[in-house]
């Protein structure tokens, strides 16, 4: 989804992941397949019947811009997209402003609110 260069490493990382998502949740979801375009989803979606899919929040960068692209796409087919933002990112998102140091002070706040302690 990258604009830049993605180096061969993290295109064999993001592959692996993906061909392992597809094998963890195969017995849960059989129609489960890999798509590589908005095309593929909406096929793969409307032959799976979906009216929603539901996908992580990206919150900036080259995933953000996909997504809004694809959202615009797929409601124009009749298939809605639902974010969702891990607690995680919700309690953090909004402090990581000012750069990393910033954001370290608040760090032993984090993991007592999300009790990783």
């Amino acid at each position: 989804v990258s604009p830049w260069h993605v180096s061969v490493t993290v295109r064999s990382f993001v592959d692996g992941l993906s061909k392992e998502c597809l094998t963890r949740y195969a017995d849960r979801l059989p129609d489960l397949s890999d798509t590589t375009t908005v095309k593929d989803v909406i096929a793969w979606a409307k032959n799976a019947d979906l009216e929603q899919i539901i996908v992580q929040t990206p919150t900036v960068g080259p995933m953000r811009t996909t997504l809004d692209k694809i959202t615009v796409q797929l409601s124009a087919t009749g298939i809605q997209t639902c974010e969702i933002r891990a607690p995680y990112d919700t309690l953090c998102w909004p402090k990581a402003t000012h750069g990393f140091f910033r954001f370290k002070e608040n760090i032993p706040k984090f993991i007592e609110t999300l009790r990783l302690k």
